[in-house]
């Protein structure tokens, strides 16, 4: 009985031994599976990355657009409004003239306001497509990195 039980903790000592000493033993293919695992992860997240920046270009590219239309429009309102006001001075008892002068001075700001908003958003989105990119750029260098280790590791299927 006492023979057994020495038999049976000898045996657990040794599995415990061998299970610890086990995960330190690494195995060079199961390495490389590992890290094309992580170059597989990284490429994605760099094609990923990539359809972001087209994406973002493309919304730069309308804002541009939307940018000198507004821009345009709130020249023309300022210009409207600058000029009625001219005809009011020359003519300050116009009731008629005094509300469109108004009007267009309203309108002038509000046109403003919209161009300040869209220039504001044109260059968020500037800003983003220049970290996009250099985002992409790090990635890149980063993927470059890992597929040359996965490149060397040694082949052992002798």
């Amino acid at each position: 009985m006492r023979n057994s039980i020495n038999t049976w903790s000898l045996m657990l000592i040794v599995s415990v031994f061998i299970t610890s000493c086990s995960s330190k033993l690494s195995n060079p293919n199961i390495d490389k599976l590992e890290t094309q695992e992580q170059v597989l992860k990284r490429s994605t997240e760099l094609n990923n990355t990539k359809l972001e920046l087209e994406k973002e270009k493309l919304r730069n590219a309308n804002l541009v657009s939307d940018v000198d239309n507004i821009n345009k429009q709130a020249s023309a309102s300022s210009e409207r409004a600058k000029d009625l006001s001219a005809r009011l001075s020359r003519n300050p008892g116009d009731q008629s003239l005094s509300r469109k002068a108004d009007n267009a001075a309203k309108e002038s700001a509000r046109d403003a306001k919209r161009a300040r908003k869209l220039n504001n958003d044109l260059d968020k989105s500037t800003t983003e497509i220049r970290n996009l990119e250099r985002k992409i750029k790090d990635l890149e260098s980063e993927l470059d990195e890992m597929k040359s280790k996965v490149e060397f590791v040694p082949n052992q299927n002798n």
